[in-house]
């Protein structure tokens, strides 16, 4: 199905075939084959789920300044899910460029620009561990209770809620 000559059956063959490569940790394939079926049409939704899972490839394999590259292509989709997504990703980019106070900009924007949701919480949890990091106990208390409050059905929230009983 990778050569069939239905452009969008080939799209979705490629991006599968990508899918599978990266679950194995065969990033070279993987990063192949999403480059292919980004080629066959870079304006499908598929094409930007691509360039996403090419900037995760290149996190994987240390390629910081690619991988941010990358993830800011992906934030100005018109897909607010995949664009979250790129934006925490970016932010574990600059965590690991060692660009905390970048890091907190990208997770503060989740944070209030999407509340109550699961990715506000996951970006407050991230907040949570970088302020647990630095000692920041009074902070780390408050971002943990804004998780719980924010999405209490979440996993970020099941976790809040463990964190702050260690610490009690």
């Amino acid at each position: 199905a990778s050569d069939a000559e239905e452009p969008s059956v080939r799209q979705i063959a490629l991006s599968g075939l990508a899918d599978v490569e990266m679950f194995m940790g065969h990033y070279p394939d993987a990063k192949d084959a999403y480059e292919r079926a980004i080629q066959v049409d870079p304006a499908k939704p598929l094409a930007t789920y691509g360039t996403h899972q090419l900037g995760r490839i290149q996190l994987e394999l240390k390629e910081l300044g690619r991988a941010s590259e990358l993830f800011q292509q992906v934030m100005k989709s018109d897909l607010p899910r995949l664009a979250d997504d790129a934006r925490l990703a970016l932010a574990l980019t600059y965590l690991h460029q060692e660009e905390p106070i970048l890091a907190r900009a990208q997770l503060d924007v989740l944070r209030s620009g999407r509340k109550g949701s699961s990715v506000a919480a996951r970006a407050g949890y991230y907040l949570t561990l970088m302020e647990l990091s630095e000692r920041r106990l009074d902070r780390v208390e408050a971002l943990c209770r804004e998780a719980i409050e924010g999405a209490p059905r979440s996993e970020e929230a099941l976790e809040s809620r463990l964190l702050l009983a260690d610490l009690m």
